[in-house]
C-alpha cells in the first residue's frame, strides 16, 4: 500500500531517518486513507525521544512533554508527534499517570482505543497487529484487546466508540458493545466539554441517526442526554405525523444541512413536546407551546455542554421559532416577523421548517413556507427600515422633545411600526411630528416593545 502523504509530512520522516530514528503516521489519518478520504491532520509515532526531537528540529513547543508529545513547526504547519510508549494506569480516567518509553511500534499501538485506530503507516508499509484495515473494511468498531480495560482507561471513549460507527456508517461489534451498555454510567465522570464535543462530531456525521440511535442501544443517551430519553417510542398521536418522536427527530437531523448549529437546533427542536403534550376528546395529540419549552430546554442543554453564546443564540431562535404561522402576511407583519427574529437567522430558519416538514407524514405542502421566504427576501431586498436603528430618529432626538427615558423606547417602537407601514415617513421631521402626537393617540402606554 503507498499512501501519497503531503510534502511536510514526507520531510518529517525523512529528517527522522536521516538521524537513525523510524516514525510513523499514526490515527486518524491513516483510517481516512484507507476510506478514500484526504486526512486534514496528520500525528506522527517515532521512535526519537522528545529531546531528540527538539535537537533535530529548529521550531518546536512542548505540547506534552509529559507523555511524550512535541508539537514540530514545519513550514506553515503544525505537527504532533509522540515517541512510541506504554501507559501506566488512568487514575483521572484521561490521561495516564505515566508513560514508558519503547521502540516498538507494536506495543504502541497495543495502548491505543479502537482496532482501526491502531493502524500506522511510513513508506516502508502499513502496520496494522490488529486487524484494523479489515475492520475498516467490514465497517465494524472493536476494541484493542479487553474492551473494559479500554473503557476503564478513558471513559470517553464510551462515545467515541459511538462517534466512530457513525463515521465510518457500520456497527460495534458484540463484545465491545455489552463492554458499552454494562460501563455506560462512567460516561457521567467525564467533563461537559469533552462529551459536547464527541456530540456534534456524532450528529455533523453524513448520516447522525445511526449515531443517535447507537446513543440509546447503547444506554449513552441517559447520560449525554436525558431530556431526550422518553423520545423513545413517543407516539405524537397526530395526523400529521407518522413517527414517533425520536424517529422523527432523526428525520429532521439527516435531511438539514450539515452544519453544527442547523444539526444541534434538528436534533432539540422538539424536545419540549414531552413537557407539552395533551389529548384532546377525539384522542389527537397536541404541543401547544412546544417550540418555545423546546427553546427552553435547548438552552439548557448547550449551556450545559459549555457551548459559545453565539451558537446557543443561534440554535434558540430558530428552535423557538420554527412552528410561526405562515400565511398570507402583510409587509407590515413580515417585517415585525424579520425584526424579532433577526435577519442574519432567517435562513436556517427555513432550513430548519422545510426538514420539519419532511419528517412529518407526506405529502409535504411547502408553499407556505416558501412564500414566506420569499416575502422575507424581497423586503430585506428593498433595504426598507426594519429596526429601530434604521429609524431616521433616535433616542436622543425624542428626549430633545421632552420625553421620558421610560417612554422613549415605547414611543421608538411605535414610530417603527408606522414605518413599517408606510416606508415613506421614515423623515425626521415627519417622525418627530408623530413623536409630539404620541401621548394623546396612545395615553402614554404605547404598544408592547418587541
Amino acid at each position: 500500500m503507498d499512501l501519497i502523504l503531503p510534502h511536510y509530512i514526507t520531510a518529517i520522516i525523512q529528517k527522522l531517518n536521516n538521524h537513525n530514528f523510524k516514525s510513523w503516521v499514526v490515527g486518524g489519518a491513516v483510517r481516512d486513507y484507507l476510506r478514500n478520504l484526504q486526512p486534514t491532520d496528520y500525528d506522527l509515532a517515532t521512535t526519537a525521544l522528545p529531546s531528540d526531537l527538539e535537537n533535530i528540529f529548529v521550531h518546536t513547543v512542548p505540547t506534552g512533554l509529559k507523555h511524550g508529545t512535541i508539537t514540530v513547526i514545519e513550514g506553515n504547519h503544525s505537527v504532533e508527534i509522540t515517541t512510541l510508549r506504554l501507559e501506566g494506569r488512568y487514575s483521572d480516567g484521561r490521561r495516564p499517570d505515566q508513560v514508558s518509553f519503547t521502540t516498538d511500534i507494536v506495543q504502541d499501538l497495543a495502548r491505543r482505543d479502537f482496532t482501526i485506530n491502531a493502524m500506522a503507516y511510513n513508506p516502508e508499509g502499513l502496520v496494522d497487529p490488529f486487524q484494523g484495515r479489515q475492520d475498516l473494511a467490514d465497517q465494524v468498531i472493536r476494541c484493542v484487546g479487553d474492551p473494559y480495560r479500554r473503557f476503564s482507561e478513558d471513559a470517553l471513549r464510551l462515545l467515541r466508540a459511538v462517534r466512530l460507527a457513525t463515521v465510518i456508517e457500520g456497527n460495534i461489534v458484540p463484545d465491545t458493545m455489552s463492554a458499552i451498555q454494562e460501563l455506560h454510567a462512567n460516561l457521567a465522570g467525564v467533563s461537559n466539554e469533552r462529551i459536547a464535543g464527541e456530540i456534534i462530531k456524532i450528529i455533523t456525521c453524513l448520516r447522525p441517526s445511526r449515531g443517535l440511535r447507537l446513543l440509546y442501544s447503547t444506554g449513552l443517551i441517559k447520560i449525554v442526554l436525558p431530556e431526550m430519553v422518553a423520545a423513545k417510542g413517543f407516539d405524537q398521536k397526530n395526523p400529521h405525523h407518522d413517527k414517533t418522536l425520536l424517529e422523527h427527530t432523526m428525520a429532521v437531523l439527516d435531511c438539514i444541512d450539515n452544519t453544527p448549529e442547523l444539526r444541534l437546533a434538528a436534533l432539540l427542536h422538539d424536545v419540549g413536546k414531552l413537557h407539552t403534550f395533551s389529548m384532546d376528546e377525539q384522542g389527537v395529540g397536541h404541543f401547544y407551546g412546544h417550540d418555545k419549552e423546546s427553546a427552553k430546554i435547548a438552552e439548557q442543554v448547550l449551556r450545559r455542554w459549555r457551548q459559545p453564546k453565539k451558537r446557543i443564540t443561534h440554535v434558540c431562535k430558530i428552535i423557538a421559532n420554527h412552528m410561526r404561522t405562515y400565511g398570507s402576511y402583510r409587509n407590515s407583519r413580515v417585517k415585525r416577523f424579520i425584526n424579532e427574529l433577526g435577519a442574519e437567522y432567517l435562513e436556517d430558519l427555513f432550513k430548519l421548517m422545510v426538514a420539519d416538514k419532511i419528517g412529518k407524514r407526506p405529502p409535504y405542502d411547502l408553499t407556505k413556507i416558501y412564500r414566506l421566504k420569499f416575502k422575507c427576501e424581497r423586503i430585506l431586498a428593498s433595504k426598507e427600515p426594519l429596526t429601530v436603528g434604521d429609524l431616521a430618529v433616535n433616542g436622543h432626538d425624542l428626549k430633545a422633545l421632552g420625553l421620558k427615558n421610560v417612554d422613549i423606547g415605547l414611543v421608538l417602537q411605535y414610530l417603527l411600526e408606522l414605518v413599517w407601514a408606510k416606508p415613506e415617513l421614515n423623515d425626521r421631521d415627519t417622525l418627530l411630528q408623530q413623536a409630539k402626537k404620541w401621548p394623546r393617540k396612545t395615553g402614554g402606554a404605547g404598544r408592547k416593545k418587541t
